[in-house]
């Protein structure tokens, strides 16, 4: 997502810059779909992440806990997953948001 929206787009207001990176961006998400998860889908392409005027957009907000856990099967003595939680506080402080990926990623 970064790569789209680089400091010379960020830099330019006004330009018209931005709507295009974000037209690209969104047809990036669209043309690899299938390779992400639907909820990740539908975060990324929902407008509202993008809109600073939404209380729902992560612009300004703050990252105020970061969490990283294994569960252990100790009867099979085996880890079973692994879940990251991010907590932000919203941009205008009257809200909490939790995003929580449980899973792993595949081995490389």
């Amino acid at each position: 997502m970064l790569s789209f929206f680089s400091e010379d787009v960020l830099d330019s207001p006004g330009s018209g810059e931005f709507q295009k990176a974000y037209r690209n961006y969104v047809k990036y998400l669209k043309e690899n779909k299938e390779l992400l998860p639907d909820q990740v889908y539908q975060l990324a392409t929902a407008s509202w992440c993008f809109n600073a005027r939404d209380k729902r957009c992560f612009k300004d907000g703050w990252i105020i806990g970061i969490e990283l856990s294994n569960e252990f099967d100790f009867d099979l003595k085996r880890k079973k997953k692994t879940i990251f939680t991010l907590k932000f506080l919203g941009a205008y402080h009257d809200r909490v948001v939790t995003m929580r990926y449980v899973g792993g990623l595949p081995a490389k």
